[in-house]
């Protein structure tokens, strides 16, 4: 008997390391998981809001391409081993994707291939931010460390400071950014302060339709609208919110943050939804096509399968 208790403690088994990548086709009612096949967390994830293609970056380099036959391939240029903060895709098929120590990538065949901007004049900050005009890829917004902030038109709108830029806004058929969010919870609009948050924030709302209110998430729990008073959205949750999407144009929303932090609201953000049980690791990303299909990717960890 003490043998077989023995043998059972070291019965052969399979540690497998993967990074999270959950799924909605609901508006975020149901989640399933996908396979990432990736041994380094994701940041941050992106979709098409026209086709179903789907981009996740992360550390080391990662570049993730979800096609339309639902697999994730992995295109990551060969060398580069920068961590990827942020992705972002245009109608066009046109990407763009930034991270550390200055890097920015694009790709003009929806993925498949990126180019690396060795020219790109930065000083070297950590780039924290992508964002295309949803139907306009000529006008964009990278944002960074020590108030880097880089525009493809000369808007007015810009930091004094030298405080991270954790992200930026846009509406449908706008045309300039509604704002840009410092790391403090200040946003800036047309070159004057659009309020402040009162909150450290972590992740922006990058893309709303005419019936959509942009949130900015951050540490604690907490989240505001632009216009709106900061609130603790769920009563005694102390995770940092990360990254918030809109799901549906209109009705709902998702953010995502730590310890598999899961918000969702269905009334366009008035009341939220905390989901449990469906992932207990960090996650750092949230997007959405804006009909109801969505992804959210996380950290990898190691789960033990047995045979």
């Amino acid at each position: 008997m003490r043998y077989f208790k023995l043998l059972c403690l070291f019965l052969p088994c399979a540690l497998s390391a993967e990074a999270l990548i959950l799924r909605t086709e609901d508006g975020g009612i149901t989640w399933q998981r996908e396979e990432s096949r990736c041994f380094n967390s994701l940041n941050a994830v992106a979709a098409d809001m026209i086709t179903d293609l789907m981009i996740a970056v992360g550390e080391r380099g990662t570049i993730l391409l979800r096609d339309a036959s639902g697999v994730w391939q992995d295109v990551s240029p060969a060398g580069l081993t920068a961590d990827l903060n942020s992705v972002a895709i245009a109608v066009n098929g046109l990407c763009m994707v930034c991270g550390d120590d200055g890097t920015l990538l694009s790709s003009f065949d929806r993925g498949e291939s990126w180019r690396l901007w060795d020219e790109f004049d930065c000083g070297g900050v950590d780039l924290l931010s992508v964002n295309f005009a949803p139907t306009s890829p000529d006008l964009f917004v990278i944002t960074g460390d020590d108030g880097f902030t880089r525009f493809s038109e000369d808007w007015s709108i810009q930091f004094i400071d030298s405080e991270p830029i954790v992200g930026s806004c846009f509406r449908l058929c706008s045309g300039a950014p509604e704002f840009i969010a410092s790391a403090s919870g200040r946003m800036v609009s047309d070159d004057a302060v659009a309020g402040e948050t009162g909150f450290p924030v972590r992740g922006v709302t990058p893309v709303v339709s005419g019936g959509s209110h942009p949130f900015l998430v951050g540490e604690d729990g907490m989240m505001s609208t632009v216009n709106g008073s900061a609130r603790e959205v769920v009563p005694g949750l102390s995770a940092d919110l990360k990254s918030v999407s809109a799901l549906t144009w209109g009705s709902d929303c998702c953010a995502v943050g730590e310890g598999g932090t899961i918000l969702v609201s269905h009334d366009n953000g008035s009341d939220w939804e905390l989901l449990t049980g469906i992932a207990l690791r960090d996650l750092n990303g949230v997007c959405s096509n804006g009909s109801g299909t969505g992804c959210i990717v996380g950290d990898t960890v190691l789960d033990r399968i047995l045979p």
